[in-house]
């Protein structure tokens, strides 16, 4: 898992400029089934946008500020 996240990391910063997914939890952030699958949809989302020209997703438009984090996910595809 963590070889994958790297790799993801170095493309998006080299080709598509920075995205950052930090997450400020205790350890064992992994283990936990939600932050599994939140990490995977976002992923996808990702490679969906850049490798299959799918509209991006509005944590990749707008972001998500730390005030609302936990709060909303974002998912939804935005409208350009």
């Amino acid at each position: 898992m963590c070889r994958c996240l790297l790799i993801f990391l170095v493309w998006v910063s080299f080709i598509h400029g920075i995205i950052s997914i930090i997450y400020f939890v205790s350890n064992g952030i992994w283990k936990e089934r939600k932050n599994k699958k939140v990490l995977s949809i976002r992923l996808s989302q990702f490679f969906d946008h850049y490798l299959k020209g799918e509209k991006a997703p509005l944590w990749m438009t707008e972001g998500i500020p730390a005030t609302e984090d936990g709060k909303t996910l974002k998912y939804e595809l935005s409208t350009d």
